[in-house]
């Protein structure tokens, strides 16, 4: 038995191994030629189509940056394993550098993780994570107070102590 393709662009035949080059569609085309007593058999087409295989993007939540932190490293990937472009709504607060984030100024900005395919995978979908950095000292700051345990008094609650070299203290 051999086999044949009528668009090799898309899928071409190595002895009986269907090799799959590009989508589209082509016939593939069995043939039995025969020999000595034994008759060709009519040929069996069946026709090939081949589709992009979809893709998805998977890209965690950025964590909040503090200014003069060093770049942070996106962990976001495809599900193809292609490679993944990032972009940034808001470069005054968050640059991109291949793979990283550079951080520039307080605010928040939208960091876009992107996959636009190749002959093989579709295009994924886009996925968007927001960093907020807070610059130091600034009344923006948050900071989490367990009180589950604590008594209130009628003057309020008092708190200090420093945080990365910050000094703070509130009531």
């Amino acid at each position: 038995v051999s086999f044949s393709s009528t668009n090799s662009a898309v899928a071409s035949v190595s002895g009986n191994t269907v090799n799959i080059n590009a989508v589209g569609t082509t016939t593939i085309t069995a043939f039995q030629n025969g020999s000595g007593n034994i008759s060709a058999a009519l040929p069996v087409t069946r026709t090939l189509t081949v589709v992009k295989e979809p893709q998805s993007i998977v890209f965690p939540p950025i964590p909040d940056q503090n200014i003069g932190a060093p770049s942070y490293a996106l962990q976001g990937f495809s599900t193809s394993l292609l490679s993944l472009t990032y972009f940034s709504d808001n470069e005054a607060v968050a640059l991109v550098s291949g793979e990283s984030i550079i951080i520039v100024g307080p605010g928040t900005a939208n960091i876009q993780a992107g996959q636009n395919g190749n002959n093989f995978y579709a295009a994924a979908a886009p996925v968007t994570q927001t960093v907020t950095v807070l610059s130091q000292g600034s009344p923006g700051a948050v900071f989490r107070v367990n009180m589950s345990s604590q008594t209130v008094s009628p003057q309020g609650v008092f708190l200090s102590g420093s945080f990365n070299n910050w000094s703070t203290t509130a009531n």
